[in-house]
């Protein structure tokens, strides 16, 4: 397996992305590559919204029509926009552990010798907000998000 694809799945495990947001990624990509489609949002609560919430014509979806919204510019959207707002800017993949840092790998003090050690930094990558929302979402929405 490539590093890359290595640091892509770290990236998976490290972050939690609930149902609901997996759901509205997936029908903002249904929507960016096939044309526009329709989102209902049940009772406007987006933390119940399913795959089975989208359809391309709104007349597919049954519910009241106040709820049913483009999916590009509804409160699918703004939801996924949300999360991907939230996540961190940057991130750290540790190569020789496969290990995802928060913060840049930093040196240290040898407590034997007193002498201060650097860390390699050849076995640390930078990890973009770009090429995080990349690994979760795609590149179809990282493009259209980032």
């Amino acid at each position: 397996m490539s590093v890359k694809t290595e640091m892509q799945n770290a990236i998976r495990e490290y972050i939690a992305v609930p149902a609901h947001i997996k759901a509205c990624a997936s029908a903002i990509a249904y929507d960016l590559l096939h044309g526009p489609s329709w989102s209902i949002v049940r009772g406007g609560d987006i933390t119940q919204f399913t795959e089975d919430d989208f359809a391309t014509y709104a007349e597919d979806l049954e519910g009241p029509e106040s709820e049913i919204s483009e999916t590009y510019s509804g409160p699918v959207a703004e939801a996924l926009r949300q999360f991907i707002d939230d996540l961190p800017g940057d991130l750290y993949y540790e190569s020789w552990s496969g290990c995802i840092l928060n913060s840049e790998p930093e040196g240290y003090q040898d407590e034997d010798t007193g002498e201060w050690i650097e860390p390699d930094y050849s076995d640390y990558r930078q990890i973009s907000g770009e090429d995080i929302v990349s690994a979760i979402f795609g590149k179809t929405i990282a493009r259209e998000f980032v």
